[in-house]
């Protein structure tokens, strides 16, 4: 752990917005996932069907319009296409795994049951390891924030319980 922090060293302000931002990601970092993941699909959506749109001959105010309404549908479908893809990447790679395992992989019908299972579990607990992986992220940011701004470990240590004391007390109340 030493290491790794004496390799990123940052100025206060750098380590200011650091603590920030990991103060960010544990409150609200499945929020911020889910927007930046709607935002960028419907933009790139937009993107693709306000060009495409261009080459026909439709009136530049029905392009927006329409450029708009695909960036609202893109926002919405975004954050399941992301579940879904990582379930069915994560969810396969463990079905085969267990197939293996299990020594079935010479059955079709019962690999592709198992496949189906447990991509169907990853999809259900996706945004629990989301939230997981985003508190995470959070937690070595406030440590990485804490340890170049006051450059004292112990301190570090107590600051980050107190901060987790009281996010938790916070995710409880709300």
């Amino acid at each position: 752990m030493e290491y790794i922090l004496i390799m990123l060293r940052l100025d206060p302000l750098t380590a200011f917005f650091t603590i920030i931002l990991g103060i960010l990601l544990l409150i609200a970092g499945k929020l911020i996932i889910k927007t930046i993941t709607g935002l960028v699909f419907g933009a790139g959506i937009s993107i693709f069907t306000f060009r495409i749109l261009s080459l026909l001959n439709i009136s530049s105010s029905m392009i927006l319009v329409l450029s708009s309404i695909v960036f609202i549908i893109g926002y919405l479908v975004g954050w399941f296409l992301i579940k879904f893809f990582i379930s069915i990447t994560t969810g396969f790679a463990l079905g085969v795994v267990l197939t293996h395992l299990l020594n079935l992989q010479n059955t079709l019908l019962y690999s592709v049951i198992i496949i189906l299972i447990c991509i169907i579990i990853c999809y259900l607990l996706a945004e629990i390891a989301i939230t997981i992986v985003s508190a995470i992220l959070g937690i070595i940011l406030v440590i990485i924030g804490f340890e170049n701004l006051f450059h004292k470990p112990m301190l570090t240590v107590v600051s980050v319980v107190l901060l987790l004391v009281l996010i938790l007390y916070y995710k409880t109340k709300h």
